[in-house]
C-alpha cells in the first residue's frame, strides 16, 4: 500500500496502530483484511479528511501438479485438489472434456488441464502415449515375438494368481507387469488350454477370468 498524495512534511497516524510510512509514502506493517484510518497532521495543521482502506492478502498462484494410469480398468487424469477451485480439461482439438479433479479417458492424446483458484489459472499438459487397462484375453508363447507373455504393465497389478482347471495355483507374482509367458512355478511349459486368473489390484478390487494359452505356431 501507498500513500497517493504523500507529504514529506507531515506525520501519519493510523487507527488502530501498527503501520508505519516510510519514503515515497509506502505503508508497511499492516494486518491483511484489517480497516484502517489515517490522519496527516503537518505542524498544527491537521488533514479535515480522513481515509478509511482495508489492505487485502495477495493472491496466491495455485500449485498444482498431475498424474496419470490406469486405476481398475479405467484410464484416469489426476490434478491436485484445491479448495473452492474450478477445473477445466481439454483435448489435443481444445474440446472440454472434464470439469473434475479426475476424469477418465479412453483415447491416446495430449490433455491440458487448466486449474482456476482465487482469480488466478495455471494450466498444464500431460501427453498419454497409451491408455490401454484391459486384460489380455490369451498369449501365445510360441517364440514369435506376438502375445508371448501377459501384458498387465498398464494396471498398477499388486499380484497375479493363475490356477488350472482343476484349481491349483500353476503361477503367482507380488507386483505383476508383463512376466508370464505360460510357465508354472517350477519353470515348466504349461501346455496349451484355458486357465483361471485373479488379479489383486491397489484400489482394492480384485478381477477374475479366463486366459488361453496357444502354443500353436
Amino acid at each position: 500500500a501507498a500513500i497517493a498524495n504523500y507529504d514529506t512534511l507531515a506525520t501519519y497516524a493510523f487507527i488502530p496502530a501498527g503501520p508505519t510510512v516510510s519514503a515515497g509514502g509506502v505503508v508497511s506493517g499492516v494486518t491483511f483484511g484489517t480497516s484502517y484510518t489515517v490522519t496527516a497532521t503537518n505542524g498544527s495543521c491537521t488533514s479535515v479528511a480522513s481515509a478509511s482502506f482495508v489492505v487485502e492478502a495477495q493472491l496466491v498462484t495455485p500449485a498444482i501438479s498431475t498424474t496419470h494410469g490406469c486405476d481398475g480398468l479405467e484410464y484416469q487424469l489426476n490434478v491436485t485438489e484445491i479448495l473452492n477451485a474450478t477445473y477445466q480439461w481439454f483435448d489435443g482439438n481444445g474440446i472440454l472434456v472434464g470439469s473434475t479433479p479426475t476424469i477418465s479417458i479412453t483415447n491416446s492424446d495430449t490433455y491440458e488441464v487448466q486449474v482456476t483458484s482465487n482469480g488466478c489459472l495455471v494450466s498444464e499438459f500431460i501427453f498419454v502415449d497409451n491408455v490401454f487397462c484391459s486384460i489380455p484375453k490369451g498369449i501365445s508363447p510360441n517364440g514369435d515375438g506376438l502375445n508371448d507373455t501377459w501384458d498387465l504393465s498398464n494396471l498398477n497389478v499388486l499380484k497375479v494368481q493363475i490356477f488350472n482347471r482343476y484349481g491349483t495355483e500353476v503361477y503367482s507374482k507380488n507386483n505383476y507387469t508383463n512376466e508370464w509367458n505360460g510357465i508354472d512355478k517350477s519353470g515348466n511349459e504349461l501346455p496349451s488350454a484355458t486357465y483361471y486368473y485373479v488379479i489383486s489390484l491397489p484400489n482394492g478390487d480384485s478381477k477374475t477370468g479366463w486366459i488361453y494359452i496357444n502354443r500353436e505356431r
